[in-house]
């Protein structure tokens, strides 16, 4: 899937497992980052499908450092 991000021109932040697995993959964002992700999850619904996008959560917020969005593979997406 970080190939997939980079290939639609996006750089790839932290990589890690988050304490509590997320059943669907999604797009979250931190404040005023909500168009931001709207975009990242159009992108890359060629290869992930539709993807919800929503609210960074402490936990992702704190795992993805600076960034203002984070995608978040979930267990439908684990294969890839």
């Amino acid at each position: 899937v970080g190939d997939e991000v980079k290939r639609v021109g996006y750089r790839l932040g932290p990589v890690d497992d988050a304490l509590i697995p997320f059943a669907k993959t999604l797009v979250m964002y931190d404040d005023g980052q909500e168009r931001a992700a709207e975009q990242v999850a159009e992108d890359i619904s060629k290869q992930l499908g539709d993807t919800s996008v929503q609210k960074m959560s402490g936990q992702i917020k704190d795992l993805s450092g600076d960034a203002g969005v984070a995608v978040v593979i979930g267990q439908d997406d684990s294969q890839l």
